[in-house]
């Protein structure tokens, strides 16, 4: 009987672990769009900045684990289409908000998943914004409650002889639960499951 080496035996189960991937991406993408919509203006529901990078990363000891993500955010100029400032327009935009994502790694391996997970994301946000248009000055403020994100499911398989190179497959669902009304010009909240 022939001896198999370990790194023949991490690339075999590497192997595996990709097949599992590849089998369960297609069936989750399929029902996890049963029901999509194009986002207003190319808006995302998830809270820009910090929140993006590793938001696929989870710590690989199953737990209960509470991202505190603040952002503050000044702007006072406006730019045309092809990047230049418009003169007199006086804009001010401040937006500063507190993102709590609270996420549950389970004592799990689906599929050949190195870590699966699940999450809860929530956004409290305060916006300010005043500039002059050509038919007058405009002024708004909101506060309040933004869109509610919820992964029911999230699959990370850890690759490479280091395992420091991830492949993470998710679905989301938004549930809108922030203040929206289609006559203002700021919102908090995108209106969109």
């Amino acid at each position: 009987m022939e001896k198999i080496s370990n790194n023949t035996m991490d690339r075999l189960m590497l192997n595996q672990k990709m097949r599992n991937a590849t089998l369960l991406a297609p069936a989750l993408m399929l029902l996890s769009t049963m029901s999509t919509y194009a986002a207003e203006n190319g808006n995302s529901s998830f809270p820009g900045g910090p929140s993006l990078f590793l938001i696929g990363g989870f710590p690989p000891v199953p737990g209960n684990y509470l991202q505190s993500l603040t952002a503050h955010t000044n702007s006072s100029r406006l730019n045309n289409s092809k990047g230049d400032e418009i003169k007199g327009s006086d804009f001010d935009l401040k937006v500063t908000s507190e993102t709590l994502r609270f996420f549950t790694v389970w004592d799990s391996h689906i599929f050949g998943a190195d870590s699966v997970a699940s999450e809860l994301i929530g956004t409290y946000a305060h916006v300010k914004n005043s500039m002059n248009t050509p038919y007058g000055p405009f002024s708004d403020s909101q506060e309040g409650l933004g869109d509610l994100i919820f992964g029911p499911f999230l699959f990370q398989w850890d690759l490479g002889e280091k395992k420091n190179w991830h492949a993470v497959l998710a679905a989301d669902y938004i549930i809108p639960i922030g203040s929206y009304s289609k006559n203002r010009a700021l919102n908090i909240s995108n209106n969109r499951y």
